[in-house]
């Protein structure tokens, strides 16, 4: 068979391609995170960027005849993903990352808010975790993709560079750890599977079951 410019560019014009900058990123509040709703509405639309998770396989090298064989068994722990969100100006992401963290790790970063006593206390798992979902869609505003991050976590809240020579405006990375992740195409033949997960509303737009189960109060 050889190469046709015509059959790649048939194929091209058939299916599209899909651009990085046509995403967004929704938050469900973890339990101990209180009066945060309107930031994490707002949230989704300063993420610049994040990247899909990626996945490694687990594999133990087995020898019997000729050239060893690696047999697969189960997966890595998941690489953390990183998000860049831009920062307003009183930087209420800074502020909301951190509180989701002193969830987790204790008060003391805002003492005056907390008691006396207790302030190193961690929190519990089911308190501090919850689900991070990247929507991907395609040119027409249609979702095409979602990928949700369960039980995640913002484990590293990056550093905010500060300086009178930078006029830039401000970015803060963060990082999320999480248990497992998701992907639910809206190609999936299985619709009952995908409609316990994924809603789409009249707009072809994504909301999610968790929306209407009461997990994301956006």
């Amino acid at each position: 068979m050889t190469f046709s410019v015509s059959d790649f560019a048939t194929n091209l014009s058939r299916t599209g391609v899909s651009k990085a900058s046509l995403f967004d990123i929704r938050f469900a509040p973890p339990r101990g995170l209180v009066g945060a709703n309107e930031t994490l509405r707002e949230l989704s639309l300063r993420c610049d960027s994040v990247s899909l998770p990626n996945r490694a396989s687990a594999s133990i090298p087995v020898k019997y005849y000729g050239n060893v064989k690696k047999h697969y068994y189960g997966t890595i722990d998941p690489t953390p993903i990183t998000i860049t969100v831009i920062l307003s100006q009183n930087l209420a992401e800074r502020d909301l990352f951190l509180t989701w963290q002193d969830i987790a790790l204790g008060r003391i970063r805002k003492p005056f808010n907390a008691p006396r006593l207790g302030n190193f206390n961690i929190g519990y798992y089911k308190n501090y975790v919850s689900n991070v979902e990247i929507n991907k869609y395609d040119e027409s505003g249609n979702l095409a993709m979602v990928t949700k991050l369960v039980d995640a976590y913002p484990s590293i809240v990056g550093e905010s560079a500060l300086s009178w020579g930078d006029a830039e405006i401000m970015k803060l990375n963060v990082t999320f750890d999480y248990y497992y992740f998701q992907e639910f195409y809206t190609g999936d033949t299985n619709a009952a599977d995908l409609e316990n997960r994924t809603i789409l509303n009249n707009s072809n737009k994504a909301r999610f079951y968790g929306v209407v189960r009461g997990d994301f109060d956006l």
